[in-house]
């Protein structure tokens, strides 16, 4: 197969000049905890994570005893964007410190289900063949978020499959997908774009 690499070609394709996103701000997304409780809107997303591990019975509490091993845990925070740059919402997690578990007194088999990228690749495509729509929708599901894309021939069996998965999840329909597992989705009129240009520019906004 001869590549652009191949035959010496150096200039950018100009098919993904028009991909680029550019931030039109100067956010930083807060490294601590102290960090983001001084800032309003980073103090919101804390209360709406917290709220929903509330809401779906996350835990319960019991007295400690001298045996138990308890996890330490940290806040992990990030700016959600828009296709054009723009900021979609502040995303606030909270998570456990898991590598300070204890095999046995913790935990006994473990099993994470994780998606293939290629399984994404192909439901993209369908969706691009078929001009299906796609949404994007976040589950609550006891200790984790599930990112999940929706996708189909009838967009009113997908409203009711969401509608429902509402009655039995705490979770956020976040419409149209324009972002998946740190991948940035891009309609044209020539098909659908994956990039990871805002992933990028977060590694250069670290290094700078």
């Amino acid at each position: 197969m001869a590549t652009r690499a191949k035959t010496s070609v150096r200039k950018p394709n100009p098919k993904y000049a028009h991909h680029a996103l550019v931030s039109t701000d100067d956010t930083i997304e807060p490294t601590s905890f102290s960090q983001a409780n001084m800032l309003k809107e980073w103090h919101l997303a804390m209360a709406d994570e917290f709220n929903a591990f509330l809401r779906v019975g996350t835990w319960t509490l019991i007295p400690r005893t001298p045996t138990m091993n308890v996890l330490p845990n940290k806040w992990v925070f990030l700016v959600k964007r828009n296709s054009d740059g723009t900021i979609q919402r502040y995303k606030a997690r909270l998570v456990a410190n898991g590598f300070h578990q204890q095999p046995s007194l913790d935990y006994g088999e473990t099993f994470s289900l994780v998606v293939n990228h290629s399984t994404i690749h192909l439901i993209l495509a369908l969706f691009v063949q078929f001009s299906w729509p796609v949404c994007s929708i976040h589950i609550y599901l006891l200790i984790y978020v599930d990112d999940i894309l929706v996708t189909g021939s009838d967009p009113s069996s997908i409203a009711t499959l969401i509608s429902n998965l509402a009655l039995q999840f705490s979770m956020k329909d976040l419409g149209p997908a324009n972002y998946f597992l740190g991948m940035e989705l891009i309609c044209t009129l020539s098909g659908l774009s994956l990039t990871h240009t805002k992933y990028v520019v977060d590694l250069l906004k670290r290094v700078a």
